[in-house]
């Protein structure tokens, strides 16, 4: 019988009392809900019945190494394992050297877009293989080479799972891709197109006067067919619905940093170590200063001596801020320290929401503006609340939304925590998720590990210590 490295709670006892001896199954619970720990806990399963001894776990490039963490913290002591990353040929993490192994590949769902990458999966999967697909929305595009390439896949492996808290972030349609790899007979309907027809209302728009006319999806139809279809392969909960949920959750997102901004951050770093060994005496404020510099270019721009701000060509941080908001049905905080960032968000998200979804409040912000965001966010249509810590961080109620996203934190302590009480406050029904964007091997990693054991950055960088911050 599979022992538990931690006890499920109660939906996740629930979800896996369902899913865990089907060939496929889709795991549709809210962001913060634990769907990480029943899959883990469903192949641990599957692999202690002697049904599978390989597990190919998908995910976005921000979070597939996150799974690394999450494997060893919730995959039970009795299985031993062999762990490896995708483009890593050296063995990641281990379990006890027994002849028994269950053998785990963690790769970025863009890495099967490559034929390398899809080559290699295609060696790793077999009929004793469960693929998971995490963040499933990421193959609903019927016409993307990695959705082909995920579905290929599935029909390879012995079990199929996906991963999503809002698998149809656009509408209905969403779900033939997803399913199909999950297994193309849920539907009974192999053709993308007649899918279409069957669950969405079509009309031919025409832009213009002799402009081509298009299809487009104006509404669902057979609605209740479509649910009944998928409900025996699926669990579906939001997370107000967690009642067992804890109040804080927290997770981290890792993302790389573009060739460009890579080159600037490692020269900044070369010539603040270079500067801070030639001081006689090394301030607090001298050490700041330097790691603020370093900070800026993980957070997508940097400051030239001149004061002028230059923007790296892409902000992988924004981009996996997109990724999470097309994941989610609900309203989301987002956090950013620096003012180039507000604004670059603002811009960026205003491409694919109207002005009235999106709003700032910062120092910039004029006080009625403040006031109708707050509104807007609290009892309106608005999706976004882009907000600064050091001024939307104390005294406001943002309890419409339990989702949480820090783009960029600054080193005050105070200003992590105001900031997370806005929406962890009275008001509030759900347990709230705080998602950490971080640049890998950057200042980013220790910043917040200090925030978020309540350290004071201040006091841990005198004397030699500034080493383990800069280097």
């Amino acid at each position: 019988m599979y022992q538990y490295k931690r006890p499920p709670l109660a939906h996740q006892t629930a979800c896996l009392n369902q899913a865990k001896d089907m060939e496929e199954f889709a795991f549709l619970v809210d962001m913060g809900g634990g769907k990480t720990k029943i899959t883990i806990d469903n192949v641990g399963y599957l692999f202690d019945e002697g049904r599978i001894d390989r597990w190919l776990c998908i995910a976005p490039n921000g979070i597939y190494k996150n799974w690394i963490a999450e494997i060893e913290k919730d995959l039970s002591d009795d299985i031993p394992y062999v762990m490896r990353v995708w483009k890593e040929k050296n063995t990641i993490s281990s379990g006890p050297d027994f002849e028994k192994k269950l053998w785990i590949l963690l790769m970025n769902i863009e890495a099967l877009s490559t034929k390398k990458g899809l080559e290699y999966a295609r060696q790793f999967v077999n009929e004793n293989t469960l693929v998971s697909i995490d963040e499933s929305t990421t193959i609903k595009n019927h016409k993307a080479k990695r959705s082909e390439s995920a579905v290929e896949l599935g029909r390879s492996a012995g079990y199929r799972r996906i991963l999503s808290g809002y698998p149809t972030p656009q509408n209905q349609l969403d779900l033939f891709m997803q399913f199909n790899f999950l297994n193309p007979t849920i539907f009974g309907i192999r053709s993308y197109y007649a899918f279409r027809n069957e669950y969405a209302v079509v009309q031919d728009v025409r832009l213009g006067p002799g402009r081509p006319s298009f299809p487009k999806v104006v509404g669902p139809k057979n609605m209740d067919q479509l649910k009944e279809k998928i409900a025996p392969y699926s669990y579906r909960i939001r997370k107000d619905e967690c009642l067992d949920l804890p109040p804080k959750v927290y997770q981290v997102r890792q993302v790389e940093m573009g060739d460009d901004q890579q080159k600037a951050y490692d020269q900044m770093k070369s010539n603040a170590v270079t500067m801070l060994e030639s001081q006689e005496l090394v301030t607090a404020d001298l050490v700041l200063t330097q790691l603020v510099r370093l900070h800026q270019i993980s957070c997508g721009f940097a400051v030239t001596e001149d004061g002028e701000v230059r923007r790296f060509k892409k902000n992988p941080k924004i981009e996996e801020l997109k990724n999470i908001l097309e994941q989610t049905s609900d309203k989301v905080i987002v956090w950013a320290t620096y003012i180039n960032n507000i604004e670059e968000i603002y811009d960026e998200l205003r491409k694919g929401y109207d002005g009235e979804r999106v709003f700032t409040y910062y120092g910039g912000t004029k006080q009625g503006d403040r006031e109708r965001a707050i509104d807007e966010f609290q009892n309106g249509n608005a999706k976004v609340f882009i907000g600064n810590p050091s001024t939307a961080g104390f005294g406001l109620t943002l309890t419409a939304s339990s989702s949480v996203v820090y783009v960029s934190n600054s080193y005050n302590l105070e200003h992590r925590l105001q900031s997370e009480d806005r929406a962890h406050r009275i008001g509030q029904n759900c347990s709230v998720l705080y998602t950490d964007l971080i640049c890998q091997g950057t200042v980013d990693e220790k910043i917040v590990k200090a925030l978020t054991t309540k350290k004071v950055i201040g006091a841990d960088i005198l004397g030699d210590e500034w080493r383990d911050w800069i280097l």
